[in-house]
């Protein structure tokens, strides 16, 4: 049974424990949303753990006094007993899939070994850092186990299934590619470059280093390295910076949009709401409670 819905501001597809194909996930789907959903308690309990793959947009969650933040093209990893995101997790305007699944002995993976399910879940229980970049395959194993559950047919478990496992799989590889990973030097320069001009507008193609590469193949080593365009993490990093003014300190929205180099008050109130989908003020407003 499909279970999809359409609002003015949320669309969905999901799939609960009574209406999914496998017994050891209860609860996969996909979502856009064009406003913010701050995190909350898990409704299926403490015993499942969540991948969730952020297709566009992002999250945030605060821990202590600092902000962490999953872009476009990432996956999050919530484990047993965690809330959506933290408890101070805030799911920013967003595309994302997301499946729950149960290790044993809560639960069952079939179609694996037994060591293999132990090798996993260790991986799982071990890792530290929660949000990583995704590999490009991601959405295609999320769409082939959607894809299963929107058009049963014979083998459609067993389909779904390989699915689910490429998933697992997948996210253990790009969580350890990730702590392996090395950032090309051009590319440490460009962010070095926008680090200290970040209170100014994206200052165009003069951030690639001095290198016999064009710029357009520059631009394409940078998405494959950060997840995303150099003007697209210029603004990002921006409105970063604006979230932690605004629940640090006590300057007017428009000093800090001045500060960041916005044009105007209205233009980085645009720019912030598009991103975040809250206003300055209601985001500083919701931190600050």
């Amino acid at each position: 049974m499909n279970h999809a819905g359409v609002l003015t501001m949320h669309s969905y597809e999901k799939y609960s424990a009574e209406t999914a194909l496998l017994p050891e996930t209860p609860s996969l789907g996909w979502s856009i949303s064009h406003q913010a959903i701050v995190g909350g308690p898990r409704p299926d309990g403490s015993k499942a753990y969540e991948i969730c793959y952020i297709a566009k947009g992002g999250a945030e969650w605060w821990i202590g006094n600092r902000l962490y933040e999953a872009g476009p093209g990432s996956t999050f990893v919530n484990k047993p007993g965690d809330w959506h995101g933290g408890e101070s997790g805030l799911l920013q305007p967003c595309e994302r899939y997301w499946v729950r699944f149960i290790f044993p002995p809560d639960g069952d993976l079939p179609g694996l070994r037994v060591e293999t399910i132990r090798n996993l879940k260790r991986a799982f229980e071990t890792m530290p850092q929660r949000h990583f970049p995704a590999s490009p395959q991601m959405k295609t194993y999320f769409e082939q186990l959607l894809a299963e559950h929107r058009n049963r047919q014979p083998y459609s478990v067993s389909a779904a299934r390989a699915a689910l496992h490429q998933i697992l799989i997948c996210t253990v590889r790009d969580y350890a590619a990730e702590d392996a990973a090395v950032v090309s030097e051009g590319v440490k320069q460009a962010l070095a470059s926008m680090e200290w001009r970040m209170a100014q507008k994206y200052p165009g193609e003069d951030v690639a280093p001095l290198t016999p590469v064009s710029g357009g193949y520059f631009r394409q080593i940078f998405i494959q390295e950060v997840g995303m365009t150099p003007a697209e993490y210029h603004t990002r990093q921006r409105i970063y910076l604006a979230k932690q003014k605004l629940c640090e300190s006590s300057n007017t929205i428009t000093e800090i949009a001045f500060d960041l180099g916005f044009s105007s008050s209205q233009y980085f109130a645009t720019v912030f709401k598009k991103l975040v989908g809250l206003t300055p003020s209601e985001y500083r407003k919701l931190r600050n409670l």
